[in-house]
């Protein structure tokens, strides 16, 4: 028997406004967005944009987000669903501004660039088509390499 509680109506809700929005608004493969659901090969993440989950181990209130700082450190963090931040979760250890993460059409791999497109850091090569965070715990994979464990605490 399926159980209809409040936050699984809300995160419904909040998906299919987002894959409307994403619908209506599509952008090209490479195009610069604020947010992913997930990464496709040829998509860049450039300063402030992310990936990101509400993941459903946690109360549903937090998101785990993918993202590429200002300062150019590619990092995985828990914020609030208020935007504030709670906790670090993974990071590349990447710095300077300018830097940006391509997903490799060529050979899967992520890739963080600095602004001259010299290469600081790679995930390697790996099977798969997206860069997604696990819908349960926010572990993020790179196409199906998983690249970090759980991101929720309990």
């Amino acid at each position: 028997m399926f159980k209809l509680s409040k936050k699984n109506v809300v995160r419904t809700a909040v998906v299919a406004a987002v894959g409307m929005a994403l619908a209506l608004f599509a952008l090209p493969a490479n195009a610069s967005t604020s947010f992913y659901l997930e990464m496709d090969k040829g998509q860049t993440l450039t300063s402030g944009s992310f990936v990101w989950v509400y993941p459903t181990d946690d109360d549903g209130t937090d998101e785990v987000k993918f993202i590429m700082l200002s300062n150019g450190n590619l990092e995985e963090n828990m914020y609030s669903t208020s935007g504030a931040f709670m906790y670090y979760c993974w990071a590349a250890n990447t710095s300077g501004a300018g830097n940006y993460a391509t997903y490799q059409k060529s050979n899967g791999a992520l890739i963080v660039f600095n602004e001259v497109g010299t290469p600081l850091w790679s995930s390697g090569a790996t099977g798969g088509s997206t860069v997604s965070l696990n819908s349960s715990d926010g572990a993020l994979f790179v196409g199906t390499k998983r690249i970090t464990s759980s991101c929720v605490t309990y």
